[in-house]
């Protein structure tokens, strides 16, 4: 298959810039200046991010099963007694898409469990909940099954609502979002938008085939304070800047990983989050195939009130079956999750033939994690 016309122009200006800048003028890559000319120069590596999004525009059908967990660890060690949170929630999607024809599927399994270390002895409580939907734009026809297992199918009253329980990854890790909204063209706007928030950016190369794009924010508020300790009194300025770190593909142009942070001028730089991103090639398109997301000091509120900071980790694995390949009318006729047991045969990985998922299969119970583990 021949790669997308917008997918190849994108590549093609990325990789005009990459081949422009030797490792000698990587090193010369620094702090954007007042010149326009540099400024427009160093603004051009944020092409970067177009090429993600020129690749998710090449995606027209799929059909993929991914598994995403997301684990909440709030729990410390308190005078020898365990406090705190600690959550596990596994969701297993089969989703599949034409977008020519505006033709969406989703069928979902979820497993949950929440340990609650406040109360003594601990309280947990866990949960099974699955279901499936289709819906098709150009007739507004809408099947479900997400009522106690029951069937329905007619018009949609409102589509918006509908498209949100469907994934879009087109633009991940720029946009994660569901098709209740135009993630390429948000994603679009996103690239743009940084234009005129970074007041750097800075591109190096790095070993195995790498190049790490630094951009950094300035915080709006600057903060002014008095340092008695100066006889003069001088006031010195407290600027906050948000740091994001990504490393690119050198071959691809895709990111690998990602970190954001905090730095300022009087305290140590503060990671907030990191990400690492793994691709599969299709037929020259990409797809992704495992990501795994760190958010730390992240907030957990519970149902009774109670809140609860701590972090974060989700992981997706994707099982691709196919992309840009025709999909059968099954697909949106409802036929996939008619009962419970035709659910299961479409999203559990041993019954789906998703090979790519059986070896991560473990799910393992919750447990305090042990403080020699920080």
């Amino acid at each position: 298959m021949r790669l997308e016309p917008c997918f190849l122009s994108a590549l093609l200006v990325v990789s005009s810039i990459c081949a422009s800048l030797t490792p000698q003028s990587y090193s010369k890559q620094v702090f954007l200046q007042e010149e326009p000319e540099l400024r427009d120069a160093q603004m051009e590596h944020l092409s970067l991010f177009s090429v993600i999004v020129a690749n998710g525009e090449s995606w027209r059908m799929g059909d993929c099963l991914v598994r995403v967990v997301t684990t909440f660890d709030g729990v410390a060690d308190q005078n020898a007694r365990i406090t705190g949170l600690m959550s596990r929630t596994e969701r297993l999607s089969r989703f599949a898409f034409d977008h020519d024809q505006r033709r969406y599927l989703r069928i979902s399994l979820e497993r949950s469990e929440i340990t609650n270390y406040e109360s003594d002895p601990p309280d947990s409580l866990s949960s099974t909940r699955w279901r499936g939907d289709c819906y098709d734009v150009s007739t507004s026809r809408y099947s479900t099954n997400g009522s106690a297992g029951h069937f329905e199918t007619g018009i949609a009253e409102n589509p918006t609502r509908v498209l949100g329980h469907y994934p879009d990854y087109r633009c991940y890790p720029l946009r994660d979002g569901s098709m209740d909204a135009d993630q390429v063209s948000a994603a679009k706007s996103f690239v743009e938008h940084l234009r005129t928030r970074i007041n750097t950016v800075t591109l190096s190369s790095l070993p195995n085939n790498r190049l790490k794009l630094r951009m950094v924010e300035l915080s709006p508020n600057i903060e002014v304070s008095s340092d008695p300790q100066r006889a003069d009194s001088d006031t010195e300025p407290r600027i906050t800047k948000l740091v994001a770190e990504w490393n690119f593909d050198q071959h691809s142009l895709l990111p690998t990983s990602s970190r954001t942070a905090l730095e300022g001028t009087f305290f140590e730089p503060q990671t907030v989050a990191q990400e690492i991103y793994r691709w599969k090639n299709v037929d020259d398109v990409f797809v992704p195939i495992f990501a795994q997301r760190v958010s730390k000091n992240r907030k957990r509120e519970t149902v009774i009130g109670e809140i609860f900071r701590g972090t974060e980790t989700t992981e997706y694995t994707f099982h691709w079956f196919s992309l840009n390949k025709p999909l059968d009318e099954s697909y949106f006729d409802g036929s996939k999750f008619r009962d419970e047991q035709t659910v299961l045969k479409h999203v559990v990985p041993e019954l789906a033939g998703a090979d790519s998922l059986l070896t991560d299969t473990e799910n393992p119970p919750l447990k305090p994690r042990s403080t020699d583990d920080n």
